[in-house]
């Protein structure tokens, strides 16, 4: 698959180490650099309980509610990593 996006990869690594140089965000690991691009990820619980299929749960299951209630509580960066 790297074989067939190699020009692609290396063209869009080109400009953006034009941009931030390579020496500046290789104290970064790919985690760290991913928040500092792209920030903490809002997430809507209401859609996320409209479109998820519990598969053998409902909404009312006590697991399912016991699974909003603590993720509700997560810090966004905790709740990225789970989501």
């Amino acid at each position: 698959m790297y074989d067939k996006v190699k020009d692609q990869i290396q063209m869009f690594l080109r400009g953006f180490y034009e941009l931030v140089p390579r020496d500046l965000i290789s104290i970064f690991n790919f985690r760290e650099l991913e928040l500092l691009i792209a920030g903490l990820p809002n997430f809507d619980f209401d859609d996320l309980k409209a479109h998820i299929d519990f598969r053998g749960y409902t909404i009312e299951s006590p697991q399912i509610v016991w699974f909003f209630e603590i993720i509700e509580t997560l810090p966004k960066a905790e709740l990225g990593l789970l989501l």
